[in-house]
């Protein structure tokens, strides 16, 4: 369903029905389809050729979202493809033991199954399930390395941010904290003050959507081409940052309200992070006439949030600087997704990791939504390429070379490629400013 909400009459203006989109993937479906495929006779055949059915209760079953491939059977239906793993134990890292080339095909809407693959069932040559354990769960090592050195963020003073309900200030910076079940973390009303004067940058900063294309065209792994933003939800997968490392410092946070399966409210505890770190060098110079040493030190403004999908862990951090920069970092852990293969033949469409586990050749692309408001509404998005001119008389020394400015003025224009070879950069504009000389203000 797509609505449009009054919030100050708390009412529902106009709501449309589409049935042509898909709704994102709750966690609860999840668990849903783990019971439902662990009862299915063709799934229990199956693990029954392998030898595994009588440990059918460790099966870890991840479903995937898939694309549209054609096939008949999936015409319509909101459809997921399932992987299959399985633990020696209750905390066993189950990513260490993949059941390869065994999947089953899941309506979700309907919870039918509608296939179940075995694509060793005619030759019967399975991979066998690598049993040796790889766990990360310290309730399950037995050896650590040494502990380091103690090392703590102390604010005596307390913290140079201050908050306001979901507002935030901090040096000369203003902002507002949102987060959505789609997107997570949004920054909203991004503004830089000096001397008084307020200059608004950034109305609206998310990352949209990105996707996980995986390499492989082997057995069912061609399917593994995930949305985990759009279809199973950067918002709604938030973790609560409960443990004490996810930060470090004096810590603001903030709760998070995104729907569950049924679209009632749901709070997510400490979803997201507010806190100070020290950013390094920010301005040194020695006068060697003078004798004189002149030092500034730097510190940014760090909005995070991190969430679990399967096996990922997408960290995702805003950060302020206090020269004026807005810089975002998308760090990736938690395990890689894992495959099995015969050890030491892992063919070329990934690496062996340890003897019989594969982890596939894959990406990560991230789409960034930035609506900006430099200094104002009306905004340009300008093209830079750096131009070597060839040797003559604009280039006597053959040394030459300058920044070309294109502005992009229409969406279809504006479809570009990086082209590292022109060091190209694109820097957004206020055609309507002039800064002190006489140049637009912008931001690269």
């Amino acid at each position: 369903w797509q609505g449009r909400i009054d919030l100050g009459a708390g009412k529902v203006l106009s709501d449309r029905f589409r049935p042509e989109a898909r709704a994102m993937v709750a966690v609860e479906e999840v668990l849903l389809i783990e019971k439902t495929v662990k009862a299915d006779p063709r799934f229990r055949e199956a693990l029954s050729r392998r030898g595994l059915l009588a440990e059918v209760e460790n099966m870890c079953i991840d479903p995937w979202t898939v694309g549209d491939f054609g096939h008949a059977i999936e015409k319509g239906r909101r459809v997921l493809n399932c992987f299959v793993w399985m633990r020696n134990g209750p905390l066993d890292n189950y990513y260490a033991h993949p059941v390869e080339g065994l999947h089953a095909l899941i309506d979700l809407a309907t919870l039918e199954i509608l296939r179940v693959d075995d694509h060793f069932e005619e030759h019967g040559d399975h991979v066998p399930v690598p049993r040796t354990p790889l766990n990360f769960d310290a309730d399950l090592l037995s050896e650590f390395r040494p502990p380091s050195a103690p090392l703590d963020v102390v604010q005596p003073e307390g913290p140079g941010y201050r908050v306001a309900g979901n507002k935030v200030t901090w040096e000369n910076w203003d902002l507002r904290i949102g987060f959505n079940g789609r997107e997570g973390l949004v920054l909203h009303g991004i503004g830089y003050s000096h001397k008084g004067v307020r200059r608004p940058i950034v109305y609206r900063a998310s990352i949209a959507e990105m996707v996980v294309p995986y390499g492989s065209p082997e057995r069912s792994h061609y399917r593994k081409n995930v949305f985990d933003s759009g279809e199973i939800g950067f918002g709604r997968m938030a973790n609560s940052l409960t443990l004490g490392c996810d930060c470090l410092g004096t810590i603001h946070y903030f709760d998070a309200v995104v729907p569950d399966v049924f679209g009632k409210p749901r709070t997510i505890e400490n979803a997201i992070c507010l806190h100070e770190e020290d950013a390094g060098l920010a301005w040194k110079h020695f006068d060697v006439r003078s004798g004189r040493t002149e030092v500034r030190r730097a510190r940014k403004l760090a909005v995070s949030s991190i969430t679990t999908i399967g096996n990922y862990e997408y960290a995702s951090y805003w950060y302020l600087h206090q020269d004026g920069r807005i810089e975002y970092e998308m760090k990736a852990t938690g395990i890689i997704n894992t495959s099995g293969c015969h050890p030491g033949q892992p063919g070329k469409y990934g690496t062996e990791v340890a003897p019989g586990i594969l982890g596939h050749i894959h990406q990560h692309v991230f789409c960034a939504r930035l609506d900006m408001e430099v200094d104002g509404p009306d905004n340009t998005v300008v093209e830079c390429d750096t131009i070597a001119p060839p040797p003559g008389p604009e280039n006597p020394h053959g040394n030459a070379f300058f920044v070309e400015e294109r502005p992009l003025t229409h969406e279809a224009d504006a479809q570009r490629n990086v082209d590292f070879a022109k060091m190209r950069f694109w820097k957004v504009v206020n055609p309507n400013r002039r800064n002190w000389v006489g140049t637009h203000p912008g931001y690269k």
